[in-house]
């Protein structure tokens, strides 16, 4: 199964894929000197956004999409595990429950 991130931009097979996780830690980028130059308000600032992110067996990582709130973030996520397992059974002859497996799975823009 193939996985399509959110900006078109990257292909993921999903059995290359050692972890999939939400980054929701994106001050964590900035140095510690970095980060005292922020106030608590800007800190939070910083944090536009929620990264889901997949960790490859090659040891890359690539962000699959971002979203507002973690909530949302871990909406996609179960899609994900869905869609994978959804597909999976499909190929050892499994009916699925409501939906047609695809081989695919893209990322929503919201």
């Amino acid at each position: 199964m193939i996985i399509i991130s959110q900006n078109k931009k990257e292909i993921v097979i999903f059995e290359n894929v050692s972890k999939l996780y939400i980054n929701i830690d994106a001050f964590e980028e900035f140095t510690l000197a970095e980060q005292s130059l922020f106030s608590a308000d800007q800190r939070l600032q910083k944090i536009e956004k929620i990264e889901i992110k997949a960790r490859l067996i090659n040891d890359r990582y690539c962000i699959l999409g971002m979203y507002k709130t973690e909530e949302r973030a871990k909406e996609v996520i179960q899609e994900i595990i869905d869609a994978v397992v959804n597909w999976e059974n499909f190929k050892v002859g499994i009916p699925c429950k409501s939906i047609i497996p695809s081989f695919k799975y893209e990322l929503p823009l919201e």
